[in-house]
Parts: structure tokens; sequence; C-alpha cells
């Protein structure tokens, strides 16, 4: 179902924008302004349930997370300044704040990951895509950097994890957890976040990145990325 949303003022030009949706199905997007504000609105009924200041300087991206079974959306917001803020977006709080100490942040993604032994609730992952070309995967269930990569020699600008499903020859499905980013030096990069090796594979777009997807179930996934050149590959 599609929901046209009238059009709702803001004081400042528009920036970010993001969109999730609960095990209820019920589909939250998020909204980041120039004023240096993020407003939540549900999709049905067009009602806003939350608007905060939430930087004291520009912002540069928003992301919500993917819907995962038992869990609450979670809202991430970065600045400029490279403090990033975890929101419980339904009740407008925070949950956690981090100040990095790495270049500027200008692209990011959330995976909310199963219950494990370690983590009964389910880990959280915060990916990170720097301006200088470095991508960091945060465990924020402990606030501490799982791995860094640097492979890019350009400006992130697209950043997106999702749960691929591969089906071998003998019938067998194998799950990973696939990070794709797309960067200005024109090349997008994936790897298997979770993977002992974490394996990478490298894509010569021929067009500087600024918009990446990814879906995978079966024996061909896909990628598609946008580009400055107005191409969609």
């Amino acid at each position: 179902m599609a929901y046209e949303i009238k059009s709702i003022p803001f004081p400042r030009p528009v920036l970010t924008l993001a969109i999730s949706q609960d095990e209820m199905e019920t589909e939250l997007f998020s909204v980041t302004c120039a004023d240096k504000s993020v407003r939540v609105f549900m999709a049905t009924g067009e009602r806003e349930v939350m608007s905060k200041k939430a930087h004291d300087h520009p912002i540069n991206c928003v992301c919500m997370s993917n819907e995962a079974p038992g869990r609450l959306p979670i809202m991430v917001t970065s600045s400029k300044d490279n403090k990033v803020i975890m929101w419980n977006p339904l009740k407008g709080t925070i949950i956690r704040g981090l100040k990095l100490q790495i270049p500027e942040i200008r692209a990011m993604c959330i995976y909310l990951g199963p219950p494990t032994k370690l983590a009964p609730a389910g880990v959280t992952y915060l990916v990170l895509g720097s301006v200088t070309g470095l991508i960091s995967v945060w465990d924020m269930n402990v606030s501490q950097p799982y791995c860094l990569m640097k492979d890019h020699t350009g400006c992130i600008q697209a950043l997106k994890v999702e749960p691929v499903v591969l089906t071998l020859s003998d019938g067998t499905e194998l799950e990973k957890i696939i990070i794709i980013s797309g960067s200005s030096d024109k090349s997008a990069r994936t790897w298997d976040m979770l993977g002992s090796k974490k394996k990478r594979r490298c894509i010569q777009t021929r067009h500087v990145v600024g918009a990446v997807s990814i879906i995978g179930r079966g024996f061909r996934p896909l990628i598609a990325t946008g580009g400055a050149d107005r191409n969609v590959r």
C-alpha cells in the first residue's frame, strides 16, 4: 500500500530521509532539516511522533534500522562535528551517543542482528563511511569498533547493509550479511560483514556513486548503483 503525505512545511531545507517498518508493519519515516532538527512521522495517519533538535552542528545523515522480530526500530543521526546519536524514534529519547575521532561522516546504515549467546537481545551494528574513504563498523551494544575497511580512495557517499541468502548447488541455503559501499572513486565494494575472512569485492562502476542498493535470495544477488553521470547500473 502506498501513502501520500500532505505537504509538511519545514523552516529550512530538508537534507536527508529514512524509512523503517517494525514487525507490526508500522511504517516510520524520518526527516532531517537544515535547522539541525530531526522529525519522525507515521506514514499511516500522517502523525508526528518525534520532533527534536538533534545536534548543535548541521546534520550529515540519518538512517533507520531494518525490520527485526521482537525489536523496536532504531534511528541514528550524525552531524559535521562527528557526533553520532542513536534514538528510539517512537519515544524521541536518546539510547546512546558517540563522539568519533574519525574524518567527517558522509554515509551510514544500521543493522539489527539476531540474538546470540553473548547478546540475547541481538547485536546492533552501525556502519559509518567517511570523507576519506574509511569505513568503520561499530558494535553498538558495547560502543566499540568491530572492524575497519580502508579500500576506497574517495569519499564514501552511499552505504547499505542487507542479509543475502545464497542457494548452493546442493540446494542448501547460506545466509550472509553483506555491506555495499559507493564512493567518489567510481567504485562500489562489497564484503561479508560477519565472515571470518571478510571477503571483499570491487565493482568498477565508471561513475561517481551516489546511491547503492542490494537484494539477494537464490542464485543471483543483485546490486544497483546510481551515479553523477545520471545512469543506474
